[in-house]
């Protein structure tokens, strides 16, 4: 008797009946054990199972990703389009044909912002910013005796009115509420809600006779795009139109930047740059300032509600009078 030898070939075929002795029929034995084995296991209902769901979610992922991808880049496509028709906006006076010949097409593709784009985290984001407002707006109401329903708010929003229907959950009434957009199709669709929806950029509507004599108890600046500058005239224009009527006890401005700036400054330093407008503007009204979300629980308000998520950064300053405001912050 003989045996083969060692080691034993991976693709030997041997003839049928052909006779194993010693290490090599060890070695077959041993295989033909592990191949019966792992096929008991995957034809086990557990191991079928998660073999199947695996497989499924494969492609599932997969797509997942793939709009994903396509959502952001055209979420950049569309901020790019926004910062440019914000810098043609804000040098309307200086432009040349060309350049108004531009602004005209970029305004005639429709208002850059879609909700859609984004993903439930971020929504989630934006919808706990919208409630702060709602909180905010409160507080600062009952500080001048008035409640939410005769309230004045001023605000931005978008084709989805998310802002509007937080507001009009918390009581505020739609004939008080305030919104400036630049896009003919979103004032349409926010007007279905009977509020006070202007055509036009929001540092001009709040200086707009219309407009210009409501005292607000609070404004949301939440624009779309990176730049500070837009953001501070319309701190300018919220402040300046004071001279027209008593300026409330309480006021809680939101404004919001993103990571989207053609010069790369950081966000950080565009953020500093219109906190400091408001505090500038506001200390000339009389108005003390403090940061929000320096002591969120003072007014009620989580500790856990991120400032920024994906880019997109949500500050909140309150200016007070005097001290009455703290004193009468409903629970």
């Amino acid at each position: 008797m003989w045996s083969l030898p060692l080691p034993f070939p991976k693709n030997l075929r041997l003839p049928r009946g052909f006779p194993l002795y010693g290490p090599a029929k060890l070695k077959v034995a041993s295989t033909t054990s592990s191949l019966i084995m792992v096929l008991l296991l995957l034809k086990s209902p557990r191991h079928s199972s998660s073999l199947t769901s695996h497989n499924r979610e494969i492609p599932v992922d997969r797509a997942k990703r793939q709009r994903q991808n396509a959502n952001s880049q055209e979420k950049f496509k569309r901020e790019a389009q926004f910062r440019r028709i914000e810098y043609l906006n804000s040098n309307r006076d200086r432009l040349e044909y060309p350049q108004l010949r531009e602004l005209e097409g970029l305004q005639s593709k429709g208002d850059p912002f879609d909700a859609n784009l984004f993903g439930d985290d971020h929504v989630a984001f934006k919808q706990a910013h919208n409630s702060i407002l709602a909180r905010l707006a409160t507080i600062s109401a009952s500080a001048a005796g008035t409640p939410p329903s005769e309230a004045s708010v001023f605000y931005l929003d978008g084709f989805d009115a998310a802002t509007t229907q937080t507001l009009l959950t918390a009581g505020f009434s739609p004939k008080n509420l305030f919104v400036a957009n630049d896009w003919s199709a979103t004032v349409q669709a926010l007007s279905v809600f009977n509020i006070n929806c202007h055509h036009g950029r929001a540092q001009d509507v709040l200086c707009e006779e219309s407009t210009v004599k409501i005292p607000f108890c609070a404004a949301y600046l939440d624009g779309c795009g990176g730049a500070p500058e837009p953001v501070i005239e319309m701190v300018q224009a919220l402040f300046g139109r004071m001279i027209h009527h008593s300026p409330p006890p309480c006021l809680a401005i939101g404004f919001t930047l993103t990571s989207a700036e053609p010069t790369g400054r950081e966000l950080l330093d565009r953020i500093q740059d219109v906190s400091k407008a408001i505090f500038q503007e506001a200390k000339q009204m009389g108005y003390q300032m403090k940061h929000v979300g320096d002591d969120p629980e003072s007014y009620g308000l989580s500790p856990n509600i991120s400032r920024k998520h994906e880019g997109t950064s949500t500050s909140w300053i309150y200016c007070e009078r005097d001290h009455s405001c703290k004193s009468i912050i409903p629970g």
